[in-house]
Parts: C-alpha cells; sequence; structure tokens
C-alpha cells in the first residue's frame, strides 16, 4: 500500500493551539505579574466599587421616590413580624395555661358545689330533728 500520510485537520489544528497556548500562557503569566496590571487592576476594582455604590444609592432614592420599601425596610419589617409571632406563641402558652388552670378550678368548684348540697341536705336533716324534738314533750323520746 501507499506510505503517504494524508492531511489532518485536526492534529494540524491541536498543534496550532498547543503553541499558542503555550506562548499565550507565558505572555499572560508575565503580564499578570508586572506592577502596571496591578495598578490597571486596582483601578477596575476602585471603578466597581464606586459603580456598585452609585447604583445602589440610585435605587435607594427611586425606591424612596416611589414610595416602595428597600431591602433594608423589608428586612425590618420581617424582624418585627417575627418578633410579633414569638410574642403571639408565648401569649398562647399562657391563655392554654390558664385554660388548663380554668379547667381545673371548674372541676373543685362542681366538686364543692355537690358536698355543700349533701352538707345542706344534713343539716336540714339535723334541724330536723332538732325541731321534732322541740316539740316533743319533755321526757318523751
Amino acid at each position: 500500500m501507499n506510505d503517504q500520510k494524508v492531511f489532518d485537520p485536526f492534529l494540524a489544528w491541536k498543534e496550532m493551539y498547543d503553541k499558542a497556548e503555550s506562548y499565550m500562557g507565558k505572555m499572560l503569566g508575565e503580564t499578570m505579574n508586572s506592577e502596571d496590571f496591578s495598578k490597571w487592576m486596582g483601578s477596575v476594582l476602585n471603578f466597581n466599587l464606586q459603580l456598585q455604590k452609585i447604583i445602589k444609592e440610585t435605587t435607594e432614592r427611586t425606591l424612596w421616590q416611589a414610595n416602595m420599601p428597600s431591602k433594608e425596610d423589608v428586612a425590618n419589617i420581617a424582624s418585627l413580624v417575627i418578633n410579633v409571632e414569638e410574642k403571639i406563641e408565648g401569649m398562647e402558652e399562657l391563655l392554654e395555661e390558664q385554660q388548663d388552670s380554668a379547667n381545673g378550678m371548674k372541676k373543685e368548684i362542681t366538686k364543692l358545689k355537690s358536698d355543700m348540697k349533701r352538707l345542706e341536705g344534713k343539716v336540714d336533716k339535723l334541724l330536723a330533728l332538732f325541731e321534732k324534738e322541740e316539740r316533743m314533750p319533755n321526757g318523751e323520746q
């Protein structure tokens, strides 16, 4: 058969990529290690921070003018709602304790009423006996 090499475009592309990558990596490494790059990166970061500050202030002003709450306002309201929920839960627990206590007292009052009725019946019997004894002439029993 024929020993001629067939042109492979993918192999050529890979060789070109490897050479370019090694050259670009070396060049970018040198550039990033330079003082000028550090100064430039610092100025980019400062610009970004200033831009974020301007956007935040503009957003807050726009929300204020539109009479809408900001993120901070919503967070404050959420905190207040959580506090109210905790107080309500405490009041619910206290109310349940009071209801339990009231149920216990109700049972005790019901028992006292029945005891009083029993005592009243006994006192009535005693009074009837005393009245009967008073009506009897002396000496008769």
